[in-house]
């Protein structure tokens, strides 16, 4: 997930926190289709019938995987579709977001993005 994730970050912060070349849109549209369809799917499939990534309780993978996912939601103004990724929304919205560490550093993401109008 890191790789793709990366990219696609750099892609939506770099032009406007560092002056970079923008992405063409044709770029920018096969990084998010690589993230959403097949990453997010993957990703769904692999917590479906599981608590967590790792069990019953939350792990490293978990933090990982909400922050990298958190990142890009809240970079692009997006949500994470229930209905296309049921497993994947019930894992972030009840339960990671449930975590208070979680919801103060999703907060402070939130207030960096507004900040710099990224």
């Amino acid at each position: 997930m890191k790789p793709t994730s990366t990219r696609l970050v750099k892609m939506i912060v770099n032009p406007k926190a560092f002056g970079d070349k923008a992405p063409s849109a044709q770029e920018l549209g096969r990084e998010q289709e690589e993230f959403f369809k097949r990453l997010l799917s993957s990703l769904d499939k692999q917590v479906e019938n599981k608590r967590f990534f790792c069990g019953d309780d939350i792990s490293i993978a978990d933090i990982q995987y909400y922050c990298e996912i958190s990142t890009i939601l809240n970079l692009l103004k997006k949500d994470l579709d229930e209905a296309t990724y049921p497993s994947l929304s019930k894992w972030y919205s009840e339960r990671c977001s449930a975590i208070p560490e979680i919801v103060h550093s999703d907060n402070k993401l939130k207030e960096i993005i507004a900040k710099y109008n990224l």
